[in-house]
């Protein structure tokens, strides 16, 4: 679960401007934030730590594996938050729960298939 995707949804919770093509450009332009920004912090993320001089990771594999792990966890903990001080945005971290675990599931099969 990740800040730019509380942005998106809070952005997504207002209404959207008059007009159909608007509303499609909105959604458009919210869904390449995600992707852009996710993208450039694990860029930086995998940057800052290859640059380290001690390695807490021994390779891009764990590594992967281990970003995944606190993502997870995240979601989990923004479950819990959520639920027990906002609960109407609760959909929030569930719905990124979800397209982890799809992600996740999906990437796996690949693998059994290959």
């Amino acid at each position: 679960m990740d800040h730019e995707d509380y942005a998106v949804a809070t952005i997504a919770r207002e209404p959207a401007p008059a007009g159909l093509p608007t509303a499609d450009r909105r959604d458009e332009l919210l869904g390449h934030f995600v992707t852009v920004a996710s993208a450039s912090f694990l860029e930086g993320y995998r940057r800052a730590s290859a640059a380290a001089e001690h390695k807490w990771v021994p390779n891009v594999r764990s590594a992967k594996a281990l970003i995944e792990l606190f993502l997870i966890e995240k979601a989990a903990y923004e479950i819990g938050y959520e639920a027990g001080n906002r609960p109407a945005w609760i959909g929030i971290p569930l719905r990124g729960l979800t397209l982890l675990a799809k992600r996740l599931l999906t990437r796996r099969r690949e693998k059994v298939d290959a």
